[in-house]
């Protein structure tokens, strides 16, 4: 069953409980189901040319696969194409089962979205299990064709840019920003069988995911040194993560505010009151 089939399935059997949950309740819970079906629509019906910038938060992945350069010494290049389209064709799906959405193949180099152009509540969760399952989805595919490829992720969680990116004539839906390029850089550093990701992603997944602290990376652009993570597993038995999620929000309208998204001090200091759960002094 399709996304879309999905949130039309869940609008349907909504309508049915109007009478059991009263229409205020109903409409609420549609209405959010309803912004995501439209959100599908812009992607689908939306000329490239006027896909609309819009600040979000996304999980990015960066997926490489190793291993397809020695092939190529030893054998032809439409088999080694081959060999790769079908590779795709077994992580593809990894990516799509938690709504995933492929931004572009680069090579033998995957980037994916989760969190546009549809948000979910566990956008970094789904990332993270995406990956664990492509790296199941390739030891099996290993197995099957006798090859030793290998892949290495990097994962970073935080605020894009996403819309439509390219010229006038030409552009195509994606995301942009300082979050993009350190997803990309831990690609470039992690190893093979390694999922590196950012410090936000880890804090929105530490109490369901195993990990391992690494030693900070310097990150072009960045003063500092990035503390990295390593995913090791998931936990036997997972935390919550509504804490962390406040975290993230909160930290997300502070940002917005200081592009000045909030015009108005007293409107953010309201917004913020809000998300903690306290009315405005």
């Amino acid at each position: 069953m399709t996304e879309r089939q999905q949130l039309e399935q869940a609008i349907a059997h909504l309508e049915s409980q109007r009478a059991t949950f009263g229409d205020a309740a109903v409409e609420t819970a549609i209405g959010a189901l309803r912004q995501k079906l439209a959100a599908l629509d812009s992607v689908v019906a939306t000329p490239a040319s006027e896909l609309s910038g819009e600040r979000k938060l996304v999980t990015i992945m960066f997926a490489d696969i190793s291993g397809f350069t020695a092939l190529a010494e030893k054998m032809d290049p439409e088999a080694v194409r081959d060999l790769m389209n079908r590779c795709f064709g077994r992580l593809v799906p990894c990516i799509k089962r938690y709504d995933g959405q492929i931004d572009k193949f680069i090579g033998d180099e995957i980037m994916a979205l989760f969190g546009a152009p549809v948000a979910h509540e566990n956008d970094p969760e789904r990332a993270l299990r995406a990956a664990l399952a492509m790296l199941a989805a390739l030891k099996k595919f290993n197995l099957e064709n006798k090859t030793q490829l290998g892949i290495h992720f990097g994962i970073n969680t935080g605020l894009v840019l996403a819309g439509g990116i390219g010229s006038s004539e030409q552009q195509a839906y994606s995301v942009m920003g300082d979050a993009v390029n350190l997803a990309a850089h831990l690609e470039d550093v992690s190893e093979r069988g390694q999922i590196l990701v950012g410090p936000d992603t880890y804090r929105l997944t530490a109490p369901l995911f195993e990990y391992q602290a690494l030693e900070p990376v310097r990150v072009k652009g960045k003063e500092k040194p990035v503390q990295v993570y390593l995913v090791c597993g998931v936990k036997a038995h997972p935390g919550k993560v509504r804490g962390l999620e406040m975290h993230i929000l909160v930290r997300y309208l502070v940002i917005q505010c200081s592009l000045c998204v909030f015009q108005n001090s007293s409107k953010f200091s309201r917004r913020i009151s809000m998300v903690n759960g306290r009315s405005p002094s």
